[in-house]
């Protein structure tokens, strides 16, 4: 490996943390069959891993939705009767796929729709569909895959909580040229649900207008369920339904597609959501062995926000993590210096809300996990050198201490994402320093022993894959990481394909691993050659991006724009 001379100094940094770690053995989860591109995103003390696919291989047609009167799209399939007929050769599969994904980026109401993200879980290497609130089309014998679906957490391996659109459903409407046109909408946009075995249960938020907004991040062995629900509406948002209302406003559409319109906006091509609908509050649900709700908490701001205010998006309080002893972690927002918005890393206890870093010289930040130890994990912003820096602290609540971490050195950006009852914290750091783009590397950070480990150093030094980041851990110390390989270019229908001498064409795929710790040493790599991971760093920067990409889709909540 050829290093730079700040690369020397973090692989000498490494080798003394190595010392306090074990090896890990590596498992892919079985996803070529599934999508090309698969996302780990957590696992449990049972191990259940679960994960979201990109675009899953041979989605289904609903022929009732294709253009086939449509002039144009006729003349770009190469079999017309058979399209017709439900048949589907290779060429046409492949522009007709193209074309509802197309249709689904553009929200468009009258066409079929397919999930950008589908979610799997996984006890062994096989995927399981998490299909919430897809529903079977008995024409097609198939789900319908036309909902994006987030699944972000399990515990017992029995109940998965998840983010997902409301089920779309097809319904005639006649214009004013007395034509029929067939919509498909969801019943609602972004709604929580709970899944155990085949039951599925809805998180139903306290605001419904036009079916309100919930969203969950994490469940406790408690099953408790942490996340936030709707809790008002914007004044610009009742003036623009008040529109959808009016006939003569509305002009030739159907009520309901005219209400889905108000949730996107257009500009420059692209499709964006709108901000400034819903006004959001931190949740704690309580569920039963069933999934079914108990109880149910909201928690506001950690202080009173006057009236005038109540409207406003820009004061939210949103919860991302829970211990089994109920104490559940977020952010909030606060006014600073009377001027700036910004947020804080929260408490929600017992229907307080609380701070708990005081330090305002490291705002922005939040809170994303707590064990039962009552250690808090969660990043802040810092200026290092002119740039903003994620940085990640662990608070621990039962001596009010703070730990703010460097990461692998004083600039590089860490993004903690889990933390075992151990007291291990997972998560991704930049490892290279620059000032353009960083690779990034899965880390296991040792609190009682203070150690930054780089997770590549831990698994085979003929490993094929560059782990870009580790996003859960569980107690047992298994960990499901994100990382990137070469794999074979395939098709919709996931078919291989070859070049024109008939040899495999191989592509940068995301995939999810499973790691086992083995109780041995690691293997100390340094001494080869070359490091099989050299060839691949070129890669490193278009996992970067696809992880990048892919959290933020996460944040905005799995939909596709």
């Amino acid at each position: 490996m050829k290093f730079t001379p700040i690369a020397s100094l973090i692989a000498l940094s490494c080798l003394s943390s190595n010392a306090l770690s074990q090896a890990y053995s590596i498992e892919e989860l079985n996803s070529a069959e599934v999508a090309t591109n698969n996302f780990g995103l957590s696992i449990d003390n049972t191990g259940l891993i679960l994960t979201s696919a990109e675009d899953v291989f041979n989605p289904p047609i609903d022929l009732s939705l294709l253009p086939l009167d449509n002039e144009q799209f006729i003349a770009s399939l190469t079999d017309e009767e058979g399209v017709r007929n439900g048949q589907f050769n290779d060429t046409d599969y492949e522009l007709i796929v193209a074309f509802i994904r197309a249709s689904s980026a553009s929200e468009s109401p009258v066409a079929q729709q397919l999930a950008s993200f589908s979610g799997f879980s996984a006890q062994s290497s096989e995927l399981v569909y998490i299909n919430g609130f897809d529903s079977i089309n008995t024409d097609l014998n198939s789900f319908e895959f036309e909902s994006d679906t987030l699944p972000v957490d399990s515990t017992n391996g029995t109940h998965i909580v998840a983010n997902s659109e409301g089920p779309f459903e097809k319904f005639e409407y006649i214009n004013s040229d007395n034509e029929v046109v067939v919509y498909n909408l969801p019943s609602y946009d972004q709604r929580a649900f709970v899944q155990v075995g085949e039951n599925v249960t809805e998180l139903v938020p306290e605001n419904v207008v036009l079916g309100g907004n919930t969203r969950v991040a994490a469940i406790s062995d408690s099953l408790q369920v942490v996340g936030t629900t709707s809790v008002n509406t914007t004044e610009a948002f009742d003036s623009a339904i008040e529109n959808c209302d009016d006939d003569d406003v509305r002009g030739d559409i159907p009520i309901e597609s005219c209400y889905r319109s108000l949730l996107f906006s257009t500009s420059v091509n692209s499709l964006t959501r709108n901000a400034n609908r819903w006004v959001t509050r931190a949740n704690v649900w309580t569920l039963d062995s069933q999934g079914s709700v108990v109880d149910s908490t909201t928690y506001g701001l950690t202080f009173d926000l006057d009236d005038d205010l109540q409207k406003n998006t820009s004061y939210f309080s949103t919860a991302l993590g829970i211990n089994n002893l109920g104490q559940a972690v977020g952010s909030s927002s606060i006014l600073f210096n009377d001027t700036v918005i910004t947020t804080i890393a929260t408490l929600y206890e017992n229907g307080e809300s609380t701070r708990i870093i005081e330090d305002d010289d490291r705002l922005p930040n939040s809170a994303v996990a707590i064990n039962d130890n009552q250690l808090v994990v969660g990043s802040y912003q810092e200026l290092i050198n002119g740039a903003a820096r994620e940085k990640m602290f662990v608070h621990d609540l039962t001596n009010n201490e703070t730990r703010f971490i460097d990461g692998f050195f004083d600039s590089s950006g860490t993004t903690p994402r889990a933390i075992n009852e151990n007291n291990i914290i997972v998560g991704n750091a930049d490892i290279e320093a620059g000032n353009v783009s960083r690779r990034k590397v899965g880390f296991l950070y040792d609190y009682n022993n203070d150690t930054f480990t780089d997770v590549n150093t831990l698994v085979s030094c003929e490993s094929d894959y560059i782990i870009s980041e580790v996003v859960d851990i569980n107690d047992s110390g298994e960990l499901v990481a994100t990382a990137l390989t070469k794999r074979p270019l395939r098709d919709s229908k996931g078919q291989v394909l070859l070049d024109s001498t008939g040899e495999e064409q191989l592509i940068d795929s995301v995939v999810t691993l499973r790691l086992t710790p083995t109780g041995q040493e690691p293997l100390d790599c340094s001494e080869q050659e070359a490091d099989p991971a050299d060839e691949r760093q070129g890669a490193s920067v278009s996992l970067w991006l696809l992880g990048a990409l892919f959290t933020i889709s996460l944040m905005r909540v799995f939909r596709r724009k």
